[in-house]
């Protein structure tokens, strides 16, 4: 295996690049797709990149794009501030046989003009793009839709498979079918998940036959024939309706029935006094503390009956219980082999019938896609199409990549009749301790048989990501032999590929792993979430900065990788009861939160009012209603709202009449008040799901009714689907981020926390596994056979320690591991380790400081960038595409223009100038933070309150301090009602008083969208939209800080700020909006005699009484600006 160097490695044949974690893999990709441009001449179009997520996708086009641009850049202007590889790539260092400059200039320069024809894509959709491009050819449909979620077709399939099979079961069977005793009694979403499987390309197999590794998947000649022996009869080729086996079953059944109400029984008598009786056994006791009735004490038997503890402590009980138990198990394993003959029926009908229903909407699956393009490369003209398109190919992540998918690429690209013919380049670049989707058929055995098969392979081993001590912790963490359970893969030890501070504590270098020992699994939260307050409590904990020095340690330089949604959460609601910010970065559907069901009530409701459904759909602290609420609500008040929600869904859709609920009930106030901690998430959950039922009503066309029914299944369901019905981040704050270790490949933390490594095997409906040599296929079973069982956990463990690897890799500087002494999955490599390395990885100590139980946070000054430059690059973007434009927008591509600065004259500095700073101004002036948010608070502030009465300004306030807490302190909320009273007292102009505006007669953040003709749209909101005394105004508010003294706001200083910020563009667009709007909506309006102009409010500065802080351009003044002049096209002044 040689060693890989993007600049020196031959552009030629088929390769294979092992890229261990950190080691620059999208970089090295750009580099080589830089050199085909330059030394092979190739233009973007020939170059495929193909990659696993829709995320790394995105990530390698924005690389490619980059080094391309600074490319040609540096072959034209020689800029020295460009990557030093592309320095050398463009001057062809090392390079014998390069193009002369001019050549070299001409090839990047067609390059940038094509840059929007990059083949950078998924492998669906490559598979998509060829099946649509070449569809004669592949014999596809042109207008196929590819559907991301199946559902609804395998629920149809699964529907048609239960009333021809389940339902007309002889009731004995259809007894014994639904026998609820057993870890998993059969329902109907197993079919579903069954029909997942198969799809995916699973086989359901039976018992093993006489050979190691020689396993049947059973053929029924006779649809209605058993295979094997059940209950101790021999059946084969008997009828399900056979009287024999049905009288069998149905005497077994009765036995089992008499032996649990026997055991049942028992147990009721002789709990009473079991209760007052001393129990010297610990695990007794505890069992009966839980068991509140009799029926609690049978189910908490049932489920530890393994337990020895239970026949010491309870032998009349577990006397009666051993003889139903092994009843139970035999019937048990009856119904097993029930369930697998029916399967087998349902394997042998489900691919046909879900082609017969997919060919009739003529919809697709991405797995079709994959299965289509494999048949289409069997014919050689398609292969010599994508060969004629496609000169040099990259496939990304191959560790995940499964036997259909290699076979495309390596038939039409990389096999060795291919290449001795054809000039073709391929990379397949991939990690294979990285290899963890095999529930997506990630097959290894595929990575290892592409390996033999290229021509060259090559290993990447420098570390750009992490430091260089925690380089060779993590080399001496897997220096355990046989680290991955894998011959064939082999772990490297690796090297620093760049200089890195260390992290610090209490001034010395941190070890780089620390073990965290723990006792029970519930303790985990606890002891992660105290470490996580104490780093970022402690000034003993320190970062490198930017600037050479040391940075105290913030929360969003902390990853939390976890292994389910359901430990994310934990840890979340741990550090919100800290009062530690986290986000959750996971895969948890957003259709399967308790928000979707809420809101499934509230439809049900809305649909069909009544008392009951009423109730149900309120009983929700974020609607504001507890238990006494409903109960003494207003029945008909609200029955009206929600028939007048109906009404609204109706004539204008789900998300306005779901909107309308939000706004009524205050659902926004209710989830970001004080005491929900969850209330972010839930208010995120609320909009994505809106979002998702207007998409689902738009794109089927679903009345109520079917909309109801359709989120229904979807809560139901178990289906993974697109990115869209994933949660998403609930807050972009600097935030604590925690991730599941599927989510996390590709992303880099400061810091990581690894609390859950020690998982083990669980059994489910299905066990899954791969078989072995030779037949190597994906299979499941439902009889879970020793042999079975042994294959499914070699390969969930040989895969948990590539889990493993996955998550210690995504630190810079420092990892948490969280183990326990017994045995566990880290227990090899605990042993291994010995007491640990000193220096490197050591257990964790405790601390001798005092660690606070929550996290006082802290505000933290505001930094306040240098202006980036706006001046255009070497190669300008096209321009006069049609699009959507904004004030933002427009601004943006504006070069920057320095601020003018002004003298102040003497008059303008003594009107209303104060000789002793009120403790209003410090607040205002200094404590109030400066930025973005603070402008979003100010104008929710403003936009939730009734001008024309000062009784609800309080309530207001306080709303908007529990939105917003980091913008105001508690003992601020006098000074938010002072500004409040100033801004709406202060004189605009000569008569316009905001406080003596009506709420009727005003419109907060109002939408707008006008026509551009060629160009597109305009688009923007307004802060406000008023009448006062018959004009109409726009208004601004303005949270820029310019001083700390009122005389700072004043008029000149203010007309400063609206040119060198544009705003006098902004009001110009958004007249242009409000007269385009008042002319379709009043008869006769007269923008001269009608409009009254647009005032911009400088909060900070405003004082009643004064003008300071007040920016007003009236109505005639507005018009008269050339913008509204008559050479300024008449088309925009059209509704």
């Amino acid at each position: 295996m040689k060693q890989f160097d993007a600049l020196q490695v031959p552009m030629e044949g088929s390769n294979l690049i092992e890229a261990s974690a950190g080691t620059g893999k999208t970089y090295s990709i750009a580099v080589l797709a830089l050199r085909m441009i330059i030394e092979k001449g190739l233009t973007v179009k020939q170059i495929l990149m193909v990659t696993f997520t829709n995320a790394a996708v995105a990530e390698l086009e924005l690389r490619i794009r980059l080094f391309v641009r600074q490319a040609y850049g540096y072959a034209c202007h020689r800029d020295d501030r460009v990557d030093v590889s592309i320095k050398k790539v463009v001057d062809g260092t090392g390079q014998t046989d390069r193009p002369d400059k001019e050549t070299v200039r001409e090839r990047l320069a067609t390059a940038v003009r094509d840059l929007d024809d990059t083949q950078i894509m998924t492998i669906h959709g490559f598979c998509q793009q060829t099946l649509l491009e070449f569809a004669f050819e592949t014999e596809q449909a042109f207008d196929a839709e590819v559907l991301s979620d199946q559902t609804l077709l395998n629920e149809r399939v699964c529907n048609r498979f239960w009333r021809e099979e389940v339902s007309v079961l002889d009731p004995v069977l259809l007894k014994l079918l639904l026998y609820k005793k057993g870890k998993f009694p059969f329902k109907k979403s197993i079919l579903t998940l069954f029909v997942d499987k198969v799809l995916s390309g699973k086989k359901l197999i039976t018992a093993p036959l006489e050979g190691p590794g020689d396993f049947s998947t059973v053929v029924l000649e006779d649809k209605h024939a058993m295979p094997g022996k059940m209950l101790g009869m021999e059946v084969t080729g008997k009828e399900l309706s056979d009287p024999e086996v049905l009288e069998e079953i149905r005497l077994s059944l009765k036995k089992t029935e008499e032996a649990y109400r026997l055991f049942c029984q028992k147990a009721e008598s002789q709990f009473p006094g079991m209760r007052t009786q001393d129990q010297t056994n610990a695990h007794a006791r505890k069992l009966l503390e839980q068991s509140a009735t009799a029926q609690d004490f049978i189910d908490l038997f049932e489920a530890r009956w393994v337990k020895k503890y239970l026949v010491a402590c309870f032998p009349d009980i577990a006397e009666l219980y051993e003889p139903y138990y092994k009843q139970q198990q035999e019937m048990l394993r009856f119904r097993t082999s029930l369930v697998e003959h029916l399967l087998m029926k349902l394997q042998a009908v489900a691919e046909e019938r879900m082609r017969e229903v997919k060919g009739r909407k003529n919809v697709v699956g991405f797995d079709d896609l994959i299965n289509s393009l494999s048949k289409a490369v069997e014919k050689e003209s398609v292969c010599r199409l994508l060969r004629d398109k496609y000169a040099a190919v990259f496939i990304d992540e191959f560790q995940d990549t499964d036997r259909e998918q290699y076979k495309i690429f390596h038939d039409v690209f990389s096999s060795p009749a291919v290449q001795e013919m054809h000039d073709h380049v391929v990379f397949y670049i991939g990690d294979p301790k990285q290899s963890i989707f095999g529930w997506r058929k990630a097959d290894l055995n595929t990575y290892k048989t592409a390996r033999g098969q290229v021509k060259s392979i090559y290993t990447m081993n420098s570390n750009f990501r992490s430091t260089s001590r925690l380089i060779d912790a993590l080399n001496s963490f897997f220096s355990l032999e046989n680290a991955f359970l894998d011959p064939e893969i082999l772990y490297f030890p690796v090297r620093a590929g760049t200089k890195r501070a260390e992290m610090t504590e209490k001034g010395t270098q941190s070890v780089p792993i620390s073990i965290c020992n723990y006792d029970i699994v519930e303790n985990i939260p606890d002891m992660v979430c105290s470490k996580v307050v104490e780093i970022l409590s402690s000034d003993s904990y320190a970062l490198p900065s930017r600037d050479g020095g040391r940075e105290q340690i913030r929360p969003s330089d902390i990853g939390i990788i976890v292994r389910t949604n359901k430990q994310a959460k934990i840890i979340r609601n741990e550090l919100a009861h800290r009062n530690v910010p986290a986000v959750t970065l996971d895969d948890t559907r957003v259709l399967s939160s308790p928000q979707a069901r809420q809101l499934h009530n509230v439809l049900l409701a809305i649909r069909n009012s009544g008392r009951v459904s009423l109730g149900r759909a309120l009983l929700n602290p974020y609607f504001g209603f507890d238990t006494e609420a409903v109960i003494s609500m207003d029945e008909e008040k609200e029955l009206e709202r929600f028939r007048e929600m109906h009404a609204i869904w109706s004539e204008w859709g789900i998300y306005n009449a779901l909107s309308a609920f939000l706004k009524i009930y205050r659902v926004r106030d209710h989830c970001t008040a004080e005491g929900n901690l969850q209330g972010q998430r839930a208010i995120t959950n609320y909009l994505h799901i809106m979002e998702l039922l207007h998409k689902a009503e738009i794109r089927s066309s679903l009345s109520p009714d079917e909309l109801i029914s359709w989120l229904s299944r979807q809560i139901t369901g178990d289906n993974k689907v697109e990115d869209e019905y994933q949660q998403r981040i609930e807050s972009d704050e600097n935030a604590v981020q925690i991730t599941t270790i599927h989510k996390c490949k590709g992303l880099t933390y400061k810091i990581v926390f690894a609390p859950y490594l020690n998982t083990i095997w669980k059994e489910r409906e299905f066990i899954d596994f791969q078989l072995p040599y030779p037949r190597q296929e994906y299979v499941m079973a439902v009889n879970k056979t020793d042999e079975f069982v042994q294959m499914a956990k070699n390969q969930f463990v040989q895969e948990h320690r590539r889990l493993i690897y996955v998550t210690l890799t995504r630190a810079v500087y420092k990892c948490y591991v969280y183990t326990k002494d017994t045995s566990c999955s880290l227990q090899p490599f605990m042993v291994a380790l010995g007491g640990g390395i000193k220096g490197l990885i050591e257990p964790l100590g405790h601390s001798d400081e005092k660690i606070p139980h929550t996290w006082a946070g802290g505000r933290k000054k505001s930094v306040v960038e240098k202006p980036v430059s706006r001046e255009p690059n070497d190669v300008p973007p096209m321009e006069g595409a049609w699009g959507v434009r904004s004030f933002s927008s427009l601004v943006g591509e504006m070069p920057f223009v320095l601020p003018v600065q002004e003298p102040v004259s003497p008059g303008l500095l003594q009107a209303g100038s104060t000789d002793v700073r009120s403790a209003y101004d410090d607040f205002i002036f200094d404590r109030l933070p400066r930025g973005a948010k603070t402008g979003v608070f100010i104008h929710h502030l403003f936009q939730h309150i009734v001008f024309d009465d000062s009784t609800g300004w309080p309530d207001a306030v306080d709303r908007a301090m529990r939105m917003f807490p980091h913008c105001c302190a508690v003992e601020d909320r006098e000074h938010l009602l002072t500004m409040i009273n100033h801004v709406l007292h202060v004189r605009i102009g000569e008569d316009l008083v905001l406080a003596q505006v009506n709420d009727r007669e005003k419109a907060g953040e109002m939408a707008f969208f006008y026509n551009l003709q060629a160009e597109g749209l305009m688009m923007g909101f307004m802060d406000l939209f008023f009448r006062f005394r018959d004009k109409y105004y726009i208004l601004d508010w303005k949270s820029n800080y310019m001083g700390s003294t009122p005389e700072d706001y004043n008029q000149t200083a203010v007309d400063n700020v609206v040119r060198e910020s544009r705003y006098d563009l902004q009001y110009n667009i958004y007249t242009m909006a409000a007269l385009r709007y008042l002319s379709s909506k009043i008869s006769g309006f007269d923008a001269s005699r009608d409009f009254g102009g647009v005032v911009y409010l400088f909060v900070r500065g405003i004082r009643e009484g004064f003008s300071h802080g007040v920016y007003l351009k009236k109505g005639a003044q507005v018009l008269g600006q050339p913008f509204f002049s008559e050479d300024f096209p008449s088309n925009l002044m059209r509704p």
